[in-house]
């Protein structure tokens, strides 16, 4: 049979129930500096990229019931919607797993490129939607017990249940391998930026493309004079933050980190400026022996026992109530952030927004037509504490949740911050009142209002007899000044990625919404130029085709924002690499397969019917191999038990 798509002639990899259509290579090769890539024009539900260091050519299910490999998988749940991503592995024989589908938008029509690429330590999963500009949706430390990047390895591609899950079809299959060297050379340092930044203190944040430690350099001059203390821990992604620093003053500021073998990197100087001395507009920090009436109203609903205590104010009810304040005077929201320290979370207590409210009800804002809200809550009354976004507009409610990585405990409290600038809402937490994160933002959209329309602020807690008192502390409104827009972008992490022979990739990121470009060629003169990316954007990815293999390329880039500022980065350069050298190498354009490159198949433990039905519906099958995968990529189990097939089982056709 010959399965033809724009390519060419393709591997169909087909099967029947509860078995898998599957090839593995003729030889092992070693994985250390190589890139496995294959093009999968046609994905299935359940089609897989593999290695492993041994196989059973009798399986039914591939190297699966081996004990030690790795999966690249496409899949879909439901054998409908967009294709997805899966990365497997088994160690020693337990299985595990991700989904690591990302935003990349698969569909029938796109096919997608699937790369396993091995360094001297890591393995990366990748993938590709036009072979030229590359994602990695995972990667870890190489982690096969008992063997090495130096070890031997088969590579398998297999669909299964392919009746079902559609055929798995590839038109390519490629080994590369890639110059390794010794660990002689520093971390790569991108993404150096200033951010969360005070009165007296700021957050520096940078990226290594190999764990190393932490620390900062800085002063009001370009000669520095203090440094941060060493964060001795070696990551990838660093975060150090500054303090005891003078309001609105110009720093220089740069960064340092050294990698596991002693390579120390050094970033270029960078600034920031310290925001101005804050402008207290509202504060409260319950330390009086009652609520201050000039400041607050308590609801008046028979179930709220509000009150103060041991300096913090407890947000107490009774039964199905809530236990609320509100500000006494509403205030306008443009540039302003509103504060409160939850030293005492609970399982539904938030700090709210809205234009009315109504002293009698028993919920707080709740009952008004237009609201936020910013929420503390457990699932099950148990487990850490968890953040969540409210809203109602034109009493319609929505909401997520918005905890993302940040651990909260009953001992550690949390922060929860309402910033606004001139047109956003930023719902922002800490642990600490110095470290924010921009947990979720979007434009201000309460119907009729604008952020200069006054609102109350509320403190709330329900059902506390269930969900526990939300006991709160140290309660601001604080005026921020907002410059009119003449800066243009602030350009950082500037880097050339999945560099090839011919091309590379040239991504960076912007503080604020702008376009993309890149002037690039063999000078500082550059002499070319991307076509312009005009949909604004703060990360920026251009791929550069068509270069000259084992060239130095000089390249700047460019971005500008939404009111015309124009931001041009430095000079920067990269090398595109000699040509590959190919390890192996299949478009599976011939007639049969290449019975020198593939392992032929055995049948000896089909039937005799069973082994008629595999010469007659395969065709050249009988030059692979046969494997399932036990484990759906979703995690949903599937019975593993083989039976045999009342069909012709599997089939490899052209």
């Amino acid at each position: 049979m010959t399965s033809t798509g724009a390519a060419g002639q393709t591997l169909a990899l087909k099967s029947g129930a509860d078995q898998s259509g599957w090839v593995i290579t003729r030889n092992t090769y070693a994985a250390r500096n190589t890139t496995v890539t294959i093009r999968v024009s046609q994905a299935s539900d359940d089609g897989n990229l593999g290695m492993s260091p041994a196989y059973n050519p009798a399986s039914p299910y591939g190297i699966y019931d081996q004990a030690n490999w790795y999966r690249f998988y496409t899949y879909r749940n439901a054998s409908s919607g967009p294709y997805r991503l899966y990365a497997a592995w088994k160690k020693n024989g337990i299985d595990g797993g991700r989904d690591v589908t990302g935003d990349l938008a698969i569909t029938p029509q796109s096919g997608v490129y699937l790369r396993l690429r091995f360094d001297a330590g890591m393995i990366h999963f990748e993938a590709s939607l036009d072979g030229a500009t590359w994602k990695e949706t995972y990667n870890e430390a190489f982690a096969l017990p008992g063997y090495t990047l130096d070890s031997n390895f088969y590579y398998e591609l297999a669909g299964y249940n392919t009746t079902a899950n559609g055929v798995f079809a590839i038109d390519g299959f490629y080994i590369e391998a890639a110059p390794g060297e010794s660990d002689t050379k520093p971390p790569s340092i991108t993404g150096v930026a200033a951010q969360n930044l005070t009165p007296d203190g700021a957050q520096i944040i940078w990226q290594t493309d190999e764990p190393a430690d932490s620390q900062v350099e800085y002063g009001v001059t370009a000669n520095y004079g203090a440094m941060s203390p060493l964060e001795a821990n070696l990551a990838a992604f660093h975060a150090v933050t500054i303090s005891n620093l003078q309001a609105n003053t110009a720093y220089h500021y740069r960064v340092r980190s050294k990698d596991g073998a002693g390579n120390l990197a050094v970033s270029g100087d960078f600034t920031f400026t310290t925001a101005p001395p804050s402008d207290v507009i509202f504060s409260d920090a319950f330390n009086a022996s009652s609520l201050d009436g000039n400041k607050w109203r308590k609801g008046s609903n028979a179930g709220n026992k509000t009150a103060l205590a041991n300096n913090a104010l407890d947000l107490k009810s009774q039964g199905s109530e809530s236990g609320w304040i509100v500000t006494r005077n509403a205030h306008s929201g443009r540039n302003t952030t509103v504060t409160v320290k939850a030293a005492k979370p609970n399982d539904d207590g938030n700090l709210g927004l809205s234009p009315t409210y109504n002293p009698a009800s028993k919920h707080g804002l709740y009952d008004q037509p237009n609201w936020y809200r910013f929420y503390t809550y457990r699932n099950g009354h148990s487990g850490p504490y968890r953040l969540y976004v409210k809203w109602h507009k034109n009493g319609v409610g929505n909401g997520f949740d918005v905890t993302g990585n940040l651990a909260i405990t009953p001992q550690s409290g949390v922060y929860l911050r309402l910033r606004f600038d001139n047109n956003k809402i930023y719902f922002e937490a800490s642990l600490d009142g110095v470290k924010w994160t921009d947990t979720y933002n979007e434009t201000f959209g309460l119907p009729g209002y604008t952020l200069d329309a006054p609102f109350y602020y509320e403190l709330s807690g329900y059902n506390t007899g269930t969900n526990g008192v939300f006991t709160v502390d140290d309660f601001s409104i604080n005026r921020t000044m907002t410059a009119p827009d003449t800066q243009p972008p602030q350009i950082s992490a500037v880097t050339a990625q999945n560099i090839s022979s011919t091309s590379a990739q040239i991504t960076w990121q912007t503080d604020e919404p702008g376009d993309g470009e890149v002037e690039y060629g063999l000078t500082a003169s550059y002499g070319s130029t991307t076509p312009k990316a005009a949909a604004l954007a703060k990360t920026h990815n251009i791929a550069l085709a068509n270069l000259q293999a084992n060239t130095a390329y000089h390249y700047r880039v460019k971005s500008k924002d939404e009111a015309g500022n124009l931001a041009v980065s430095g000079n920067r350069t990269f090398t595109t690499l000699a040509p590959a050298k190919i390890i192996f190498s299949d478009d599976f354009n011939g007639g049969s397969l290449d019975g020198t490159k593939w392992q032929l198949v055995s049948i000896l433990h089909l039937s005799q019917q069973q082994r008629r039905a595999v010469s007659f519906v395969c065709g050249v099958a009988e030059k692979w191999r046969g494997g399932r995968s036990r484990c759906h990529p979703d995690g949903r189990s599937r019975q593993s038990r083989y039976r045999p097939a009342k069909r012709g089982l599997f089939a490899a056709a052209f």
